[in-house]
């Protein structure tokens, strides 16, 4: 091996040219999306068990139904989510809205899902191993200038748009956990 830059707990990422992955069973939400879509590839690149969550109006279009077992439902349907999250090591969140005419419809699909997708988690899979919350640069201000860009020692969590306030009302609600 040629340096190991980072360990979190079952996963061990190394520079150079060997890399060491172990397998993983891994449930994506939002994999119908841009951002979700390229995670389900990541995760099938490094050989790992995927499986995503979509709603039910989504299309898997960028989906390869073949490689993923696609779980089709509803965020608000807790029996759903209980059996969508059971028995999987990782739970990566990318679903989220972007649009919407007013902020119930930010609220209710960036804040609420992930509240439901945590409780879900909480009392179908209280031992999983990792959970990931996707969030977004909206949920700062922007960068003072070039030169001074924001870090994660500087952020300002002031958001300029609804979305961005749903998001960081999303982020709170997973340090909740």
């Amino acid at each position: 091996f040629n340096s190991v830059t980072s360990v979190c707990k079952n996963v061990i990422y190394l520079t150079g040219k060997i890399s060491v992955h172990l397998y993983m069973k891994v449930r994506i939400t939002g994999s119908s999306g841009f951002v979700g879509s390229h995670l389900v590839d990541y995760f099938l690149q490094q050989g790992d068990d995927v499986s995503v969550i979509i709603r039910k109006e989504s299309s898997p279009r960028w989906i390869d139904a073949t490689k993923v077992r696609v779980y089709s439902g509803s965020y608000d349907d807790a029996s759903f989510l209980q059996e969508s999250v059971k028995n999987h090591e990782i739970i990566v969140h990318s679903a989220g809205v972007l649009a919407s005419s007013d902020y119930s419809g930010f609220y209710t699909g960036n804040v609420e899902v992930t509240k439901n997708l945590l409780e879900a988690i909480t009392i179908a899979n209280p031992t999983i191993k990792r959970f990931v919350h996707l969030s977004s640069l909206a949920v700062a201000l922007p960068s003072p200038s070039i030169d001074y860009p924001t870090t994660e020692e500087t952020i300002t969590e002031k958001p300029l748009t609804k979305y961005g306030k749903s998001k960081l009302e999303a982020e709170k609600v997973v340090q909740s956990y």
